[in-house]
């Protein structure tokens, strides 16, 4: 099973979707990480969208290594099948 999930926020997000992901933050589910352009100083939008995914993947695996033994690497709109 998933026991931890890290998400990098640009800002996108409905007002909906904040409210669910507050939830899962107050469980302790997951960890947001404000990866918009004001708390980057422009850093993950100045650039082209696969950089700054980039960017957030490389953040997320230094962040994370030796502590979980599997990561995945997934958008939104990506679905995990297993």
């Amino acid at each position: 099973g998933v026991s931890h999930v890290h998400v990098y926020n640009v800002d996108l997000h409905s007002k909906e979707m904040q409210d669910v992901l507050q939830a899962f933050r107050e469980e302790e589910f997951i960890t947001r990480h404000d990866w918009s352009d004001k708390a980057s100083g422009g850093y993950t939008t100045r650039k082209t969208y696969e950089h700054a995914k980039w960017a957030a993947q490389t953040d997320c695996a230094l962040r994370t290594r030796g502590i979980y033994d599997f990561a995945l690497f997934s958008d939104v709109d990506e679905v995990a099948v297993g």
